[in-house]
């Protein structure tokens, strides 16, 4: 009797036969058709003639108010400190002098009643909130009370 030692045989299979490849008879050209001006350009790279900044006239990539923006925005540092600080508050003075402004129109007028109302709602309560308007296009509420009290909120 044997110990238990059986002889196992490992064979590799054998090499398969070289195939042809699909891709021998390609190779990589410039079609005059669609970028004739690519054939004397000194980029050479895949992206560049699409990406590059040597010129507008070389660009394929399409020219619109949302392209012109994202690349303004998109060029900045994220992590800029002091420039979205400055733009953050110039913003943030704007709204509040545009505020400032329509709650000193609204004082200032000889209207007794809000324009374009939207929402009125009683509180049950003698002091407080009683009238809302709200701007369809804007997103801002400015409330009054009976006491002459205009509250403008913001939403941003």
């Amino acid at each position: 009797m044997s110990n238990g030692h059986l002889p196992l045989t490992f064979r590799t299979p054998p090499v398969s036969p070289p195939r042809q490849s699909y891709l021998s008879g390609m190779r990589r050209v410039c079609s005059l058709e669609f970028r004739p001006y690519l054939m004397s350009s000194p980029d050479s790279g895949l992206a560049d003639p699409l990406l590059g900044s040597g010129g507008t006239e070389r660009s394929f990539l399409p020219q619109s108010i949302i392209y012109n923006w994202s690349c303004g925005h998109f060029s900045k540092p994220v992590l800029g400190g002091a420039d979205d600080g400055d733009e953050l508050q110039i913003r943030r003075e704007e709204r509040e002098k545009y505020a400032l402004d329509h709650i000193a129109k609204c004082q200032h007028s000889s209207v007794s009643k809000l324009n374009y109302q939207i929402a009125s709602w009683d509180t049950k309560f003698e002091t407080g909130t009683k009238t809302a308007l709200m701007q369809p296009f804007s997103p801002i509420v400015i409330a009054a009370d009976e006491n002459e009290r205009i509250r403008y909120f913001g939403i941003y």
